[in-house]
């Protein structure tokens, strides 16, 4: 808008100046427009050849931020346990950077390697992040985790194992499984094979469950988890799960309770016991992950 307000003034001026010298004006070369519209028709030509590349660098920018927004909602939205989403959301973030600086040219270039530099700066993973993720079957792999990280989590692990002392176990299968029995189990699944564990000799818990193949995916960690057969499988690593999906990634989902608690303590109601607070809060969240599910 001040580039075009520039030039209209200069405009006016040079056209004063021929008007008192005596001079025509420069409109003359279309005589089917008068000098008022044949000056703006030249302003909006000037301003079209400044913003022509205009549209497409929008579009190049909303796509740099459609990465992060879909990192930003996967992260914050529900209370499942989400600290092993760091790592892979960080890796994923930093390789689309890294593919959009190869494609782009000119000034989205400069935004694509200011972006690498802030993830390098900003955004430090923690050992708590790599053993999260080690911990999800999904992503024990630590794809984007350095050498030294991988081998720090799988010492740390294996620090906590331990010392067997009772030789090798026998073979644990779902038929040592104490469980209630369904009440509508269908035909074909009980014809279905017994997926057993075996414990080879010489391998610990943690080489196990590297050597564990997992086909089913698992948004939540914890239904992996919950299973019995993995949890007499891997003791340790179990325990180790408990205490670390505790810690969410983001403060989103306190600050939701914080929300709700100024919901429910209210001027009215500003005398009620703290305990009874919590356990609104807390049956509140049960019944909102009753609705996710």
């Amino acid at each position: 808008a001040n580039l075009n307000r520039e030039l209209q003034l200069e405009r006016e001026k040079q056209n004063i100046n021929n008007s008192i010298n005596g001079e025509d004006p420069p409109y003359t070369t279309n005589n089917s427009r008068s000098p008022p519209e044949a000056a703006a028709a030249e302003d909006q030509l000037q301003y079209g050849r400044k913003t022509n590349c205009f549209p497409r660098s929008v579009s190049n920018f909303s796509c740099l931020l459609l990465e992060w927004k879909n990192v930003l909602k996967e992260v914050q939205v529900g209370n499942s346990p989400s600290l092993h989403c760091v790592l892979p959301c960080i890796t994923y973030l930093r390789e689309q950077m890294i593919n959009g600086e190869k494609k782009e040219r000119g000034g989205m270039k400069f935004f694509y390697k200011r972006v690498i530099q802030l993830l390098d700066n900003m955004f430090k993973l923690e050992d708590d992040h790599i053993r999260a993720s080690f911990l999800h079957p999904n992503y024990k792999q630590l794809r984007g985790a350095t050498k030294t990280q991988i081998k720090s989590c799988h010492a740390y692990c294996r620090g906590l194992v331990l010392p067997d002392t009772t030789g090798d176990d026998p073979v644990i299968s779902d038929k040592d499984v104490c469980e209630p029995p369904s009440k509508k189990s269908k035909f074909m699944l009980q014809l279905m094979d017994k997926n057993e564990i075996v414990k080879e000799p010489g391998m610990n818990e943690i080489d196990r469950y590297n050597a564990l193949t997992v086909e089913e995916e698992y948004t939540n960690p914890l239904t992996f988890w919950q299973q019995q057969h993995i949890q007499l499988a891997y003791p340790t690593l179990y325990r180790l799960a408990k205490r670390t999906f505790a810690v969410p990634c983001s403060s989103a989902a306190v600050e939701r309770q914080f929300s709700a608690a100024g919901q429910i303590v209210t001027q009215r109601r500003s005398n009620l016991d703290p305990s009874t607070v919590n356990n609104l809060i807390f049956l509140r969240s049960i019944e909102n992950s009753k609705r996710q599910m």
